[in-house]
């Protein structure tokens, strides 16, 4: 069990739950519009997540905090891959590294502009 943050902003759509065939048709019909809603309106809206009820199925996308929920076994792992030794990289180099690598994994999974990163996204919030 997880607990998400409160959602500020975010794309929300729901789908009716009637049997497991309404999944099927749920994400093949859902995903594709919601997506082109997204783009369309230029917007920075990632990590999509599904809400189940008993009757519907939400699809959540948050406009910010978005990486409040990413889970952290989801998120890439980054090795060092210096050819310094150990004891002469600082830590704070290191970290930072990480960080960089991170922020840019996540930029290339982003359904939005790229363009529009430094003002619309979240991210770039974050990482500062």
């Amino acid at each position: 069990m997880a607990i998400f943050p409160n959602i500020d902003y975010a794309v929300v759509t729901s789908f009716p739950f009637k049997n497991q065939y309404s999944l099927c048709v749920a994400v093949y019909r859902t995903y594709p519009r919601l997506k082109l809603y997204i783009k369309a309106n230029r917007l920075c809206a990632h990590p999509i997540m599904e809400l189940y009820t008993k009757d519907t199925v939400y699809f959540i996308a948050p406009l910010s905090k978005q990486f409040d929920f990413y889970a952290e076994e989801a998120l890439p792992v980054y090795e060092e891959t210096s050819s310094e030794p150990e004891d002469e990289t600082p830590v704070d180099e290191l970290e930072c590294s990480k960080c960089h690598n991170h922020q840019n994994a996540l930029i290339q999974q982003c359904c939005c502009d790229p363009l529009l990163h430094s003002t619309s996204c979240d991210r770039r919030k974050r990482a500062l």
